[in-house]
């Protein structure tokens, strides 16, 4: 992600007339005003209908889940996400100024690369089950599974130990697209309080997020140049 936004630095040096500020407020201001036109609030009626549906599909098909969750993305993990995939959002071979850049971040382009704005996490209590969920989704008339977008972490765990199968969807009826983690009980305990629990991962987001943020200041201060070349001299070593 950093080599992402080394190419955006070039980006906002095309104009030096920026202050740090100006270039925060500007990405800032830009991202959470496209945020407000994806109506957050009617995402929350929509996740709750298709949980609805999801239940039902799982007792036609005996499989007996804990617990089905679900949750909507707030507006600061938003801005996050888009902060540190701004690769996603902005032509960073582009040599435009940060103005004219800032256009490719609208509500279009969030809904189209921000994909877990709804979320959704069914925990079950097999392993087995879990396969079956996933053979269900795939199955689904109502759904549209983005394969592209279809994670086994339980063969292939995180780093941390997180283990759990992720896949985007459509939901036909509605037209939303939503990220849905399934996962057995256990898994799910140990991404709440083992070394993959969600507190320790949202700092580390917080963390980059921040990071990213200081990486831009320092462009816009005419620092970046300095922060660049210092290191290609140690790759060089």
């Amino acid at each position: 992600m950093l080599k992402n936004f080394r190419k955006f630095i070039f980006q906002v040096l095309q104009n030096p007339q920026m202050s740090s500020d100006e270039v925060n407020i500007a990405l800032i201001k830009k991202v959470t005003e496209e945020i407000k036109s994806l109506k957050l609030q009617k995402k929350k009626t929509v996740s709750r209908s298709i949980v609805r549906r999801l239940k039902k599909t799982l007792k036609k098909n005996n499989i007996d889940y804990v617990i089905i969750n679900h949750r909507i993305k707030d507006e600061n993990s938003i801005i996050n996400k888009v902060v540190r995939k701004i690769d996603l959002f902005i032509d960073i071979k582009s040599t435009q100024p940060i103005e004219k850049l800032l256009q490719g971040v609208t509500v279009d382009s969030i809904r189209n690369n921000i994909l877990d704005i709804i979320g959704i996490r069914i925990i079950l209590q097999e392993v087995d089950d879990c396969y079956n969920v996933l053979n269900l989704f795939h199955k689904s008339p109502t759904l549209t599974v983005q394969h592209k977008h279809t994670v086994d972490y339980i063969r292939k765990p995180k780093k941390n130990g997180y283990q759990a199968l992720h896949l985007v969807a459509t939901d036909k009826k509605s037209k939303k697209c939503f990220e849905v983690q399934i996962m057995t009980l256990e898994m799910n305990q140990h991404s709440e309080i083992g070394k993959a629990n969600r507190s320790n991962y949202e700092k580390a987001k917080t963390k980059s997020f921040y990071r990213n943020i200081a990486l831009i200041s320092l462009i816009a201060s005419g620092g970046a140049w300095y922060f660049l070349t210092k290191r290609k001299r140690r790759s060089r070593k």
